[in-house]
């Protein structure tokens, strides 16, 4: 299963468990609520990944300081 449908079932689980009688509502609709965001970094994360050739990582702006370097 990918990310995303995991983490978008998961949410619709909590949503689902916060209206079960004497669940704690708040709680459940938190985790909904965190889990919609973590699908929609799923999401993001893999449209990123398939738009870097593969083997390729990202480069950083600023050079490491080489050995015996004063930070």
């Amino acid at each position: 299963m990918e990310p995303k449908q995991y983490f978008t079932s998961m949410a619709a689980f909590c949503r689902q468990q916060s209206k079960m009688v004497d669940e704690n509502e708040l709680f459940w609709l938190a985790e909904a609520q965190l889990l919609e965001k973590l699908a929609i970094n799923a999401e993001r994360q893999r449209r990123l990944s398939a738009r870097r050739p593969q083997g390729s990582t990202p480069r950083s702006k600023e050079k490491a300081p080489g050995p015996g370097a004063n930070v």
